[in-house]
């Protein structure tokens, strides 16, 4: 406990917290502090200029899975542009745009983010596999005997059922759902590119908040007022 009367000149404090919105007014905001579960009231002015939220950003930017390097002949398009002076420092090999891989990485803090990832998706076992086959095979056989009876042209409806048979062939494999998160990090290396995070939608625990987000299946990221998309 701080005891305000012992408070002198160039004592040295330190804050890491979380909130969530309970209620706002002209003047300020009431949170629920997370890690005290404790209600907490900051005015205007120190939530615009100390706070960072997870659900606002003012820019969004298209990024690759890993980093996109600087070629000599972007170099030399950028300054032909203007992009760049002439007496660039840039060289070829120098990062050009960071991918989310490294984006992710490199959020080294408890700053809440926002974050959509493909959960892990699982093998199907052969009797669901072949049932799945089955039901695509008599859904086909049933758009065929439709196109028959219907006196449309059987060949084009068979051509368009083998088309798209080929552009999506049955895998033994369902994806995972598509998962968002709001919460933050409490793991910042990962061998194996997991990384627990505390979920702070989920009521509960602090244990029980704690959830896995996989780098590799990363699809969006709002973080620092930016959201970045992964194409």
């Amino acid at each position: 406990m701080i005891n305000i009367n012992d408070i002198a000149v160039n004592d040295i404090f330190s804050e890491e917290s979380r909130y969530q919105v309970v209620s706002k007014s002209s003047t300020g905001v009431v949170f629920t502090h997370l890690e005290s579960g404790k209600k907490v009231t900051l005015d205007n002015k120190y939530v615009t200029d100390l706070l960072k939220t997870a659900d606002q950003y003012s820019k969004e930017l298209e990024v690759g899975r890993e980093d996109k390097f600087w070629s000599q002949k972007q170099i030399d398009e950028a300054i032909s542009k203007g992009e760049l002076k002439k007496d660039t420092q840039v060289r070829v090999g120098d990062v050009r745009v960071k991918g989310i891989r490294t984006i992710w990485e490199n959020i080294s803090s408890g700053q809440v983010f926002t974050v959509c990832f493909q959960k892990q998706g699982k093998e199907l076992s052969n009797k669901a596999y072949n049932e799945k086959i089955e039901a695509l095979a008599l859904q086909a056989s049933n758009d065929i005997l439709a196109a028959k009876t219907g006196k449309k042209s059987v060949t084009d409806t068979s051509i368009n059922i083998i088309r798209n048979i080929l552009k999506n062939p049955v895998l033994q494999f369902e994806p995972g759902e598509d998962r968002i998160l709001r919460g933050f990090k409490v793991e910042f290396t990962s061998r194996d590119g997991k990384y627990s995070c505390v979920d702070m939608d989920i009521q509960g625990s602090y244990e029980s908040k704690l959830r896995q987000v996989n780098i590799n299946t990363l699809l969006w990221l709002v973080y620092d007022d930016v959201k970045y998309v992964v194409k």
